[in-house]
């Protein structure tokens, strides 16, 4: 899993915050201390059931996009449409 974080230096020590999720911050003395600390406070977190993965369904007209992808009715009207537009053409 891979997640956005700042990272920023601030009187000598580091803190780095997920972005999106400002509770989520962690300090340290050096870049990697932090890195670190952030890799702790993620396992910590997601072992007392803090972080959940939801999928969450699109929604519009996006959402309807690929669901026919499989229908074979789909390639007879496809290469029906290409024959009329070919038949349409001038020479």
């Amino acid at each position: 899993m891979t997640l956005p974080f700042v990272i920023e230096q601030q009187n000598g020590s580091f803190s780095a915050t997920l972005l999106g999720y400002p509770d989520f911050r962690a300090l340290a003395a050096t870049r990697d201390g932090v890195i670190q600390s952030l890799r702790t406070e993620l396992s910590r977190r997601m072992t007392q059931g803090d972080i959940v993965f939801v999928d969450v369904p699109q929604l519009g007209v996006s959402s309807f996009g690929g669901i026919f992808r499989d229908d074979p009715d789909l390639d007879e009207i496809r290469d029906e449409a290409y024959r009329q537009r070919d038949a349409e053409r001038p020479e």
